[in-house]
């Protein structure tokens, strides 16, 4: 079940994440990911950071089993503190509560699709973040929805649960545990779910959420990112790829290489990325670190929106050497055609970026799609949902 590359990625993710070096202030990184009660799932290697959102998701397995000292935590009465979230976020309020004197409030919504979509907001001095995504609910294989944030004066965490659940625990380094409180969704919610959030959250030493239902079996377990223990061994320095306009507003195209080492001696290298849309980054953006191509892939990508400039529409990523053009094809059948670039750091990577006139609406939504000369090499679904001024990745 253990497999140091998945834990080392995970955390090599929120690492970039949180990189006070990259992220604008009061800019939040979000980690979401499920657990799976059944098998290894799915790893995308993908770490996206934005204004509204950061989406990167993993999956580790576990079994229900029985806790001999079960306690109940009730959900929060008046979990709403009868306030209403900011104009800004999306959704019904859930909760809203302080945390280290900072105000928070969490939402959630279903989108059109039927996926489960939260936002939680916190307000700090001088400003706030706020970070959100969609998933689709699938609670028999997925029973826990995680969220981390981190990148301004704490890090938190908040996530979703099936109404089986009577409480919710979570794991500390040398084995302590504490209970997290648990909110109700909203009245007429029509998905069967509660909510739990943890602000502030002890991201250095926390190691796991544990859901228990009313009989004190255990009904998923969800590792978290942790702490920085570790690090990136080797990291390139980011490259400005591209610096022009689109629709008259200026944006950057970055790019780097980062590695760490592999527990055989060896090296997982990978190309990251970062697009910024504005002067001085106004309007936010997004990245990866591209770890599928770390993984036997040939493409990976990132789409993002922004709340403020709805019609521009980034979709950008690296591909292996192996790839000379990269194509956006939608259900609808328009096509767009990438731009390439190449990297004469690492030639054994190249990376690309186009602009899409709206957001991909339906299903098939489309896919973005590598050829070598007229040979298809990969084909990967684009996002089914993109949170407004979010980013999201395959």
């Amino acid at each position: 079940m253990d497999d140091p590359r998945l834990t080392q990625s995970l955390r090599e993710l929120a690492d970039h994440a949180g990189d006070d070096d990259v992220l604008p202030a009061g800019l939040m990184g979000r980690a979401r990911r499920r657990l799976a009660r059944n098998g290894l799932v799915a790893l995308a290697g993908v770490v996206v950071f934005a204004v509204m959102t950061t989406t990167a998701i993993g999956a580790l397995t576990s079994d229900k089993e029985s806790d001999p000292t079960p306690q109940v935590v009730a959900s929060a009465p008046d979990a709403t503190n009868g306030e209403q979230p900011p104009d800004s976020m999306k959704g019904e309020l859930v909760a809203s509560g302080t945390g280290d004197g900072y105000k928070w409030w969490l939402t959630a919504y279903k989108d059109e699709r039927g996926a489960l979509c939260t936002e939680l907001s916190v307000e700090e001095p001088g400003g706030g973040g706020s970070g959100g995504g969609c998933g689709e609910l699938d609670q028999e294989k997925h029973p826990i929805g995680l969220s981390e944030q981190h990148g301004g004066p704490f890090a938190s965490a908040y996530g979703d649960v099936p109404l089986d659940v009577d409480r919710v625990e979570l794991r500390l380094k040398g084995g302590d545990t504490r209970s997290i409180p648990l909110y109700d969704a909203p009245p007429g919610f029509d998905l069967p779910v509660r909510f739990f959030v943890d602000l502030p959250f002890p991201r250095t030493e926390a190691e796991e959420f544990i859901a228990y239902d009313s009989a004190g079996k255990v009904v998923g377990r969800q590792e978290v990112f942790g702490d920085d223990s570790h690090p990136v061994v080797k990291e390139g320095p980011r490259i400005l790829i591209d610096e022009a306009e689109i629709k008259g507003i200026p944006y950057t195209f970055k790019g780097n290489i980062a590695a760490q080492e592999l527990p055989d001696g060896g090296f997982w290298e990978y190309p990251c990325t970062q697009f910024m849309l504005g002067e001085d980054q106004r309007y936010g953006g997004g990245g990866s670190c591209e770890i599928p191509l770390a993984r036997g892939h040939d493409v990976n990508f990132s789409e993002s929106t922004f709340e403020e400039q709805p019609d521009i529409v980034p979709v950008f990523g690296a591909t292996t050497e192996k790839v000379d053009r990269v194509t956006i094809e939608l259900g609808s059948g328009e096509v767009f055609e990438a731009k390439m670039y190449e990297f004469p750091e690492d030639p054994r990577f190249r990376f690309f970026l186009v602009f899409l006139d709206h957001v991909p609406k339906g299903d098939p939504a489309g896919h973005v799609v590598a050829y070598r000369g007229s040979e298809e090499i990969e084909r990967v679904k684009l996002c089914d949902s993109v949170p407004s001024g979010g980013t999201c990745g395959p």
